[in-house]
């Protein structure tokens, strides 16, 4: 049976409560933001003082483990109702700001250590070190994390349950098979060019115009024509062309997408996969893009996202 518990820690307290008599809720994360939200309403039995640490369990998967951004506790006529949303502690990844310099040699372990580690976030390392890292003015611990993943594998970084980096694909990953059509809920293929440009250019390190230039085929086949001008990026020094690809790369995402909904949760995961296999629908295995939960007094649902772009899916 479908089922939900959200585990909370109260300031100044060792104990955790918990409840699980959910009203509505709602979670979502996907691949290119570095952090999951939570939303949610309950049902409680208790007073309790400031709540300082939120714990969200979906058919014992741990889901979400992040810091509270808004508490309320009402008395109405259902009872006393907590309603809490909250962003995953990887939130930190994108609020740390680093100092403007060059860093050498490093792995991601003394990336992220020399840097402001924020609590509750994991990661791995291979071990392997990057060249160097430009730091910009006002560049988050999440951006160098990114470009660090990129100089090593081509490979945009993501977090999974309930906070880690992960800078590759699983080693293992669940293979999720949809096949009972009274589960599914919709299903649909999407197009997005909302984000996409067509041209990039770039100066020079004398501020010279148009030194270095990158067209996207994709947009200009589609008659979708916007031109994207950006100072020198001493970041790809040695390699601005992969630099230029990097940047159309990330205005490309999510440009096309399956999604299905269904009922129940089975615990996938960023980059798990599914597919699906009904006498109407006939989906081969993807990788998964985005997950998002959510219930009711109707039940629980997923809604799986496969990206189809320069970084999924391909």
């Amino acid at each position: 049976m479908d089922n939900i518990s959200l585990s909370v820690s109260i300031n100044g307290s060792r104990n955790r409560s918990t409840f699980t008599d959910c009203l509505s809720f709602n979670f979502i994360k996907e691949r290119y933001t570095p952090y999951s939200v939570f939303s949610g309403s309950f049902l409680i039995n208790e007073t309790f003082g400031e709540i300082v640490d939120v714990e969200v369990t979906v058919n014992n998967t741990l889901i979400h483990k992040g810091v509270v951004d808004v508490c309320k506790k009402t008395i109405s006529s259902k009872g006393m109702v907590l309603y809490i949303s909250s962003r995953g502690y990887s939130l930190s990844l994108g609020h740390c700001m680093l100092a403007n310099e060059i860093k050498y040699g490093l792995t991601l372990t003394q990336l992220i250590t020399q840097s402001y580690a924020p609590p509750y976030v994991t990661y791995s390392d291979t071990g392997k070190t990057v060249n160097y890292l430009y730091i910009k003015e006002h560049a988050s611990l999440w951006e160098a994390v990114v470009n660090h993943s990129l100089k090593l594998g081509n490979f945009y970084p993501y977090i999974s349950y309930p906070n880690k980096i992960s800078c590759s694909m699983p080693v293992s990953k669940k293979n999720i098979l949809l096949d009972n059509a009274d589960t599914i809920i919709s299903y649909s293929e999407n197009t997005d060019n909302t984000k996409i440009i067509s041209h990039i250019h770039m100066r020079d390190l004398d501020g010279t115009y148009n030194s270095y230039n990158l067209k996207n085929s994709y947009a200009i086949n589609r008659k979708i024509i916007r031109h994207k001008h950006i100072n020198y990026d001493r970041q790809w020094t040695s390699d601005s062309s992969n630099g230029l690809q990097y940047k159309i790369n990330y205005f490309m995402r999510g440009s096309k997408s399956f999604e299905v909904v269904y009922r129940g949760f089975n615990g996938e995961d960023i980059n798990d996969a599914f597919s699906i296999q009904t006498n109407l629908i006939v989906m081969p295995s993807k990788n998964i893009s985005a997950v998002n939960i959510f219930g009711n007094n109707k039940g629980i649902f997923t809604k799986l996202t496969a990206y189809v772009d320069n970084y999924n899916n391909i």
